[in-house]
């Protein structure tokens, strides 16, 4: 595949809309995303340059399947951010799963940002997840362009929860449109635990590091939810495809970028906004090569509904 940073870098140097068959609003919409790579420019990235990757590489791959038209869905808390990103490209979203307050602050946030709102919160805690889908089954069939599921697949420990989300999405998703979700592949989530020390009381029972690598499944931490579920990331196609979606791309949400300690980021910072232009390059790379997958911190999986 062709590096998407790259392809959209000479998209708009070109003012080209034929490659993904824009129109021009969406370009304007897509320039004003793209500038947001520049993170050497925005003092607010500072110290948490990893969470502006994930949320811009996302957006990124959301934009490279949508035109100026279209009705968008945005599933639970963590969606949020990006459905109203969305808005401010004047995409009709509808949210589900948040509360009035805290989706008007989400709001008001990015627009206050100029539409990129990146919050301290790498993970905002889930809705009710069977109040959500129960939501869901009230909304009309066949109705949405793409559904927006951050945060919700890997908050489910059961597979056949997991399946009736599905299937609730498939539902209300129009003919051949698609779905954008996200994911913690296991790997990942070993790797961070064998080297963050606090983590290392999972060392036995049910929630030692070898039930987690072997069930994907961690429950009650901490009390403060039911758990998570962390995918391989070569079973999240196959998942989706049982449930009638078809892969059109599976890639690194932050990828290495995750893993780099604040003081790279200070070093390359310091260096200009060539080395930070040139890392992040590196970054978009890495993340298109399926190799590193599974030692993203987050994958994002865009799938077409086939039935």
């Amino acid at each position: 595949m062709d590096n998407l940073y790259r392809r959209l870098k000479a998209e708009l140097a070109s003012g080209s809309d034929r490659s993904l068959g824009r129109d021009q609003k969406a370009l304007e919409y897509l320039a004003r995303t793209f500038r947001y790579w520049g993170l050497y420019e925005e003092p607010d990235a500072q110290g948490k340059e990893s969470l502006w990757v994930r949320f811009f590489r996302n957006v990124l791959t959301v934009n490279s399947y949508l035109n100026t038209a279209g009705r968008i869905l945005s599933l639970g808390p963590s969606s949020a951010r990006y459905g109203a990103h969305l808005e401010t490209g004047g995409y009709g979203v509808t949210f589900v799963g948040i509360d009035d307050a805290r989706l008007q602050q989400v709001r008001e946030s990015t627009e206050a940002a100029g539409g990129s709102y990146v919050d301290d919160e790498e993970d905002p805690e889930p809705p009710d997840l069977y109040k959500l889908i129960e939501e869901i089954g009230d909304l009309p069939g066949g109705y949405y362009d793409m559904v927006l599921a951050f945060g919700l697949f890997d908050r489910m420990t059961r597979e056949e929860e997991r399946q009736t989300l599905s299937e609730g999405i498939r539902r209300v998703l129009k003919p051949d449109a698609l779905l954008v979700a996200e994911f913690i592949p296991r790997a990942a989530f070993v790797m961070e635990a064998l080297l963050e020390p606090r983590n290392r009381v999972l060392s036995d029972g049910p929630c030692s590091l070898a039930s987690v690598w072997h069930s994907g499944v961690l429950e009650h931490v901490s009390g403060a939810h039911v758990g998570y579920y962390f995918a391989q990331v070569g079973e999240i196609s196959s998942f989706f495809e049982r449930a009638g979606f078809r892969e059109e791309e599976v890639c690194a949400s932050d990828g290495i970028a995750s893993w780099l300690p604040r003081s790279v980021w200070t070093e390359v910072r310091g260096r200009g906004r060539e080395a930070m232009d040139e890392v992040l390059g590196i970054i978009a790379d890495a993340g298109e090569d399926d190799s590193t997958l599974g030692l993203s911190k987050h994958v994002l999986y865009v799938g077409r509904k086939t039935r």
